[in-house]
């Protein structure tokens, strides 16, 4: 692909794009790789999914090919799975662990609820049962409990859990640790999943170890090794002290005792690392106290995470070719995965909502629903609905044409004015009741998106 690429490409709706036969081989990676802001950013997501789209038509050929082999059903082949909510992830990797690329092929989850006897849930997975599964797992991840990342302090992002690194290290619990170590090439199959699915999920990684997506090898993490600035993504407090250092006098830097270690807690005992080869017994003075910032930075950000970031980032290229990652940022990536930050277009939404139950020329419920999400919520509370019905705040990067399944709003009947509406976000619809009363469905509304009420499968 030459450099007019991105006036081709950006001339074409994404359906366009995705149904043209485009040869992955004739893409310029150079140039996306090394210069990419040269091409638009939407023009380089039109290009990802229809990357994303050839090999999607290889994959389902080569299930093809196996369900004629074996005389099986027409729709390709499906890697089937049962799922208890309640060990999510352990059943996840139990089912799917070992797939490597396979985990590519179409899913058929079919899932257990332990407090309901461990009966199986009904459904037929059609794409949004999958759905649901992927944002399940993202959730559970990103509550402290799982044990597989941890939180940055100021802003929340995510990164993987050092205390993994500090337990393998000092011994501690070790066949545990290994195994969540086998568990994060999965988990990269997950995240890489999302994106090869379109499936957009509410999960914010910090930049620091985003970066190391695009340039990490699962052989040698040290090709992308995070440096001292990164520090104040992570820890701004540690990150501040540690400059701290440079403005000490050389007494004063003594004074404090400091050697080339760090102090961990592990399992409720402070454990020493050495920064360096022998650091005990290098004491931190005014010539090597900048390596020292330096080595505490590279523990910090790199070396207690590369277990698990070099596992992952395995997983994750399983799924996504590294070179297609390479076409963006770490802030883009996260969009990618995330949808946009920008206010919710409404004429984009209006015109492609799908209905069910409406006679859109006279009825005052839909008429109602628009006038109060377009004139009187605020953007936030826009927000706040299309994370009530899709499970994430923020709108798709090429509109909502690229939702799948589409944003529907179905008719709930008019049976009870107390009734909430509900959503199902495995198929991104919403249900609302026909209040009859323009007053009482923006209060039911607002109720139900603040309080995250009203969630349901159906």
């Amino acid at each position: 692909m030459n450099v007019e690429v991105g006036t081709v490409v950006a001339g074409r709706t994404k359906r366009e794009v995705r149904g043209t036969p485009l040869n992955e081989h004739a893409f310029n990676y150079t140039l996306l790789q090394q210069l990419p802001f040269l091409i638009p950013f939407k023009t380089r997501v039109e290009i990802f999914q229809s990357l994303v789209s050839l090999d999607f038509s290889r994959v389902h050929q080569r299930g093809h090919r196996f369900n004629d082999f074996f005389n099986s059903d027409a729709y390709g082949k499906r890697q089937a799975g049962n799922i208890r909510r309640q060990h999510i992830i352990e059943d996840a990797y139990a089912e799917f662990g070992k797939l490597g690329d396979g985990f590519k092929e179409q899913l058929s989850i079919t899932f257990y609820n332990e407090y309901d006897g461990d009966k199986p849930e009904a459904g037929i997975d059609g794409g949004g049962i999958t759905k649901e599964f992927l944002t399940s797992i993202v959730r559970e991840l990103s509550s402290s409990e799982s044990g597989y990342f941890q939180e940055t302090p100021s802003r929340g992002q995510l990164y993987p859990n050092p205390d993994i690194y500090y337990k393998l290290r000092s011994g501690v619990e070790k066949p545990e640790q290994l195994h969540r170590i086998e568990v994060f090439k999965f988990l990269g199959n997950v995240i890489g999943k999302c994106l090869y699915e379109t499936v957009l999920i509410d999960m914010t990684f910090s930049p620091f170890f985003m970066s190391k997506w695009q340039n990490s090898s699962t052989r040698n993490v040290a090709q992308s090794r995070s440096t001292f600035n990164d520090l104040r993504d992570l820890d701004s407090e540690l990150h501040h002290n540690l400059v701290k250092l440079l403005q000490l006098t050389g007494e004063d830097l003594a004074s404090l005792d400091l050697n080339f270690t760090i102090n961990e807690v592990v399992n409720g005992e402070v454990k020493t690392f050495d920064l360096i080869a022998q650091g005990s017994s290098i004491r931190v003075d005014e010539h090597n106290r900048l390596q020292y910032l330096q080595a505490v930075a590279d523990f910090k950000l790199n070396r207690s995470l590369s277990f698990q970031t070099v596992s992952f980032v395995e997983g994750l290229y399983e799924m996504i070719p590294q070179q297609w990652l390479n076409m963006f940022n770490p802030f883009e990536l996260q969009m990618l995965l995330s949808g946009g930050e920008k206010d919710i277009n409404v004429d984009d939404l209006k015109q492609n909502v799908q209905y069910g139950g409406y006679d859109l020329d006279i009825d005052l419920t839909i008429r109602d629903f628009w006038e109060i999400f377009e004139h009187e919520m605020t953007p936030v509370e826009r927000f706040k609905l299309i994370k009530f019905v899709t499970s994430v705040p923020r709108a798709p990067l090429l509109g909502f044409a690229s939702l799948t399944p589409r944003f529907g709003i179905r008719n709930a009947g008019f049976q009870d004015r107390e009734r909430l509406p509900t959503a199902s976000t495995c198929v991104n619809l919403l249900k609302l009741p026909d209040y009859r009363d323009k007053k009482v469905l923006k209060e039911k509304l607002l109720y139900a998106i603040n309080a995250e009420a009203g969630f349901d499968l159906s």
